[in-house]
């Protein structure tokens, strides 16, 4: 090998390098109900499970406490926290880690042959959530299983869908995505900044476009993407805050009257002082309650002809 090929292929090499980020590999975690002694209840293969999609920067450990509500009624639970937060609408990726458990098949991400008769019911925060939801309508329509969207029977928002402004979409942004290994010497707050910047850069030139051209909202927009194109189905439960700074709430109302228009199943529940992905913690009991009530009405659903 000449010594032009050489240079050339140790500089594609540092380029590689200099442009990489260490991102962890997203994982589908599944809880057991179990008793009080911490014995693991007998399944019931036709019991709903509840498929939890994290916030921006969540942990598996955040997400257990969520978890809790549902494996204390005796629910199986399955915990998916997609990293890399951001602003454009998803491809297909995060749906694809998802699909083991709606195809209900043996892979790496685990075994879930024993959840190929049990409904689902979707556990959504924020809209790191939301676009995890996304991911997985678009792996369906790729891969032409539009089917497996029907195996959701029902949803839980909780902070969302909304529209997000560019001071909370930067924060999440930071949050949940490392920075270039080349570029880890750049502080926190000057990437929230930079990605603000850009963020109302491309607000200035979308939003004229979607005011000359309505349907292009779908294509630049995460709340418009799964009001024009995910068909969710009822029961469905609202849970936000009038003091949410990230998502604020007029949005939720929003994509919430247009679901009650179309004649869904809806209930929602509004605090006045919980912040964002906050509203468990200060207001746990209501919560819990709210969440039990969805499963509750998706059970008695699902047993309608």
């Amino acid at each position: 090998m000449s010594r032009k090929a050489v240079l050339t292929n140790l500089w594609l090499a540092q380029s590689r390098t200099f442009f990489s980020r260490h991102v962890f590999e997203p994982r589908l975690l599944v809880r057991n109900p179990t008793t009080l002694d911490g014995n693991t209840l007998e399944v019931v293969p036709e019991k709903p499970v509840v498929l939890l999609l994290g916030w921006a920067g969540a942990r598996y450990s955040y997400i257990e406490k969520y978890a809790k509500i549902y494996n204390d009624q005796g629910y199986r639970t399955v915990s998916f926290a997609s990293p890399c937060y951001h602003y454009r609408i998803p491809n297909s990726r995060y749906g694809f880690y998802m699909s083991p458990l709606f195809r209900a098949i043996d892979a790496k991400p685990g075994d879930f042959r024993s959840f190929d008769r049990c409904p689902i019911i979707v556990h959504i925060f924020s809209m790191n959530g939301v676009r995890a939801l996304i991911s997985l309508w678009k792996w369906t329509e790729a891969e032409q299983r539009e089917d497996l969207r029907k195996r959701i029977k029902g949803v839980v928002f909780d902070s969302a869908p909304g529209m997000t402004q560019a001071g909370p979409c930067a924060h999440a942004v930071v949050q949940s995505t490392p920075p270039l290994d080349g570029l880890e010497w750049i502080d926190q707050e000057f990437r929230r900044k930079y990605i603000k910047a850009m963020y109302k850069l491309r607000n200035f030139i979308a939003n004229p476009l979607c005011y000359v051209y309505p349907p292009i909202r779908a294509h630049l927009s995460q709340f418009y993407y799964l009001q024009t194109y995910v068909n969710l189905p009822g029961p469905q439960l609202y849970i936000f805050s009038e003091n949410d700074t990230m998502v604020k709430h007029k949005y939720i109302d929003r994509f919430m009257q247009n679901e009650m228009r179309q004649g869904k199943d809806v209930k929602f529940l509004r605090f006045t002082d919980s912040k964002h992905v906050k509203h468990l913690l200060e207001h746990p009991q209501e919560y819990s309650e709210a969440c039990i009530d969805l499963m509750n009405r998706t059970e008695k659903s699902l047993l309608k002809p």
